[in-house]
């Protein structure tokens, strides 16, 4: 039976990381917490739980996870966030596969909860990822939404059962959260050359709501999804405005 590694990479997560470690538990060989120094309890309640905690300060989330990766004892791993769990039916899929023999890669639908409401459409669902592989096969990259690549190419496998995520946060943590990720990806046009135009900056957002609201279906998910779409339309526009900044303060003479 292969050894697998649960690696986690976490800050301030003390009132969900014990959810994740749990639920890890039943397929785990190792459990290893890599923490960017928190300030609350989330390292004493990982260490008291059993998992190997090291302390790495914040280098983006590509560059944290695969110094995390490179940390395990096995080379066997599966990534899970801090607010993310396995679904009951998933941990069987992972046992049955390591009595198996693990080979390639392996996939996974991730189903959000959000503030209380599962949410299965909005384009939220399947939101499939890989997040079980040869640590010396695959790498991390990208600055939002970091994926995994592999040298060579690996064959991909689909397990069955749900990668749980549990979003609870409020409305203005949301909006601080979508303050972040969209001055990181603003960030990353501005490197590529990228520059906003009449359409990123007024109709790319509206496209943006109407793709999550009707074409995915946001409105049978309620309330839930008219706040996602209303999201996904202020976080499409935000990230072209600070991209404008960015020019504008990097040409103040308008050269």
């Amino acid at each position: 039976m292969d050894k697998l590694s649960v690696v986690i990479i976490a800050f301030n997560e003390e009132k969900q990381i014990l959810r994740c470690l749990e639920s890890v538990g039943p397929v785990a060989d190792e459990v290893l917490v890599v923490d960017s120094h928190s300030t609350d309890a989330t390292a004493s309640l990982c260490a008291n739980w059993g998992a190997k905690v090291l302390q790495h300060a914040w280098e983006g989330f590509s560059v944290q996870k695969n110094w995390a990766d490179s940390q395990a004892a096995h080379d066997w791993v599966f990534s899970i966030d801090a607010d993310e769990s396995l679904s009951p039916a998933l941990c069987e899929a992972i046992l049955q596969q390591k009595q198996k023999g693990f080979h390639g890669a392996y996939s996974m639908p991730r189903l959000t909860c959000f503030n209380g409401r599962w949410v299965r459409h909005c384009g939220w669902y399947p939101d499939t990822k890989i997040r079980l592989w040869n640590r010396r096969q695959g790498e991390w990259r990208g600055d939002v939404h970091e994926t995994i690549f592999f040298e060579p190419a690996q064959p991909v496998t689909p397990l069955k059962g749900d990668l749980l995520h549990h979003v609870q946060v409020t409305d203005e943590e949301y909006r601080q959260n979508v303050d972040r990720y969209s001055g990181i990806r603003a960030q990353t046009y501005f490197r590529q050359g990228k520059r906003p135009d009449f359409y990123h900056l007024n109709i790319a957002p509206v496209f943006k709501f109407l793709e999550v609201y009707l074409f995915h279906g946001g409105f049978l998910d309620g309330r839930t999804g008219l706040k996602i779409a209303r999201m996904g339309f202020y976080s499409m526009r935000l990230r072209y405005l600070k991209l404008r900044e960015m020019y504008k303060s990097s040409n103040p003479a308008g050269k």
